[in-house]
């Protein structure tokens, strides 16, 4: 089967017609950041594809089929491929193909190939705001950190731990414990069950009260008289 250059690589390689098989967001280094990252220890590694610094989609061969090109270019990825969008890897519930979906508001995703929309359960959507709490008391402790140094310094990173962390999980957690129900009942209401044979509306045809019931002989007198 003939191939095709890979559309996420960082850079096409004109001899060969094929991409580089390098991460687009971290250009092969296998990490991101700023100077200030560097400054507070180091930049982490790269959220797309995992600090290996190879393109997610082709696993750096820079190649991809015709079929996977035209049909989900992003369905073996390992890591989420849209570096400034939420998603999530699932199976659809329509088609059954399983890809990465775009993360919208109450867990709403989108098949863009079948145009089948559904909600992520409520196990998946508790798990993402539980998440979402830690990451902000995460990002609270770091910020609290940044720029201390100097003798005694791990007490004040030991007092940031202490202040920031629950400071955010007290800020996103009833947010996440109010979202939860919500995003039940809507998920619970737009389910709408497929048509089958099954699940078809049975007719029973029934006789009228007033109508006598009658028997093999009255038939027969009927037939004679």
């Amino acid at each position: 089967m003939a191939n095709k250059p890979c559309p996420d690589c960082a850079a096409l390689v004109i001899v060969g017609n094929r991409g580089n098989g390098r991460c687009a967001t971290c250009y092969g280094g296998g990490k991101t950041g700023t100077i200030a990252d560097d400054i507070a220890g180091g930049k982490p590694a790269c959220r797309k594809c995992g600090g290996s610094g190879r393109c997610p989609t082709c696993r750096g061969q820079g190649v991809l089929s015709v079929a996977e090109i035209r049909q989900r270019p992003h369905a073996n990825a390992e890591l989420n491929p849209f570096d400034d969008k939420e998603a999530i890897r699932l199976r659809c519930p329509n088609c059954g193909d399983v890809d990465w979906f775009e993360w919208h508001f109450l867990g709403k995703l989108r098949d863009p190939l079948c145009g089948h929309e559904w909600y992520a359960n409520t196990g998946i959507y508790t798990g993402k705001q539980i998440r979402a709490v830690f990451q902000l008391g995460g990002t609270l402790v770091k910020y609290f950190k940044h720029g201390i140094s100097g003798e005694g310094a791990w007490i004040a990173r030991g007092m940031s731990y202490l202040v920031a962390l629950p400071l955010g999980i007290g800020i996103r957690l009833p947010v996440g414990v109010v979202m939860i129900p919500i995003q039940a009942i809507v998920a619970h209401n737009s389910h709408k069950p497929q048509w089958s044979p099954e699940n078809r509306p049975s007719v029973v045809a029934s006789k009228p009260a007033n109508e006598p019931t009658r028997t093999r002989s009255s038939y027969t007198l009927l037939m004679t008289s």
